[in-house]
């Protein structure tokens, strides 16, 4: 369907979408669903509609380094920021599973 995931007539995404690009190799699969659970319940939206994409073993470098780093897109109809200013802590809780340490903040 040429319209997926777009609504017609509409700029609009249908459901969450979580895009994580690392240079982390190997993010095990139940990262992804670790994370599909948790935009479900950040979004209060069913975890059927949710969308997790991750590229991993990406070639980057962050703040002149190779260490673990991260570049997440995460879209969601309806979702006001202010509801959810803790959802930068989240995400950098989860993408501590996976070896970045937020506390050097390796993630956009």
């Amino acid at each position: 369907n040429a319209e997926w995931p777009l609504r017609s007539g509409t700029n609009n995404l249908r459901m969450p979408i979580f895009h994580l690009q690392t240079n982390v190799k190997n993010v095990p699969q139940n990262f992804m669903s670790k994370i599909s659970k948790e935009i479900a319940t950040l979004t209060h939206k069913p975890e059927s509609k949710v969308m997790v994409i991750v590229n991993d073993g990406v070639k980057m470098c962050f703040g002149g380094s190779d260490a673990p780093a991260a570049l997440i897109q995460f879209h969601s109809i309806g979702m006001q920021i202010h509801d959810h200013a803790n959802v930068s802590e989240i995400f950098a809780n989860l993408l501590k599973d996976i070896g970045i340490k937020s506390a050097e903040n390796n993630f956009y």
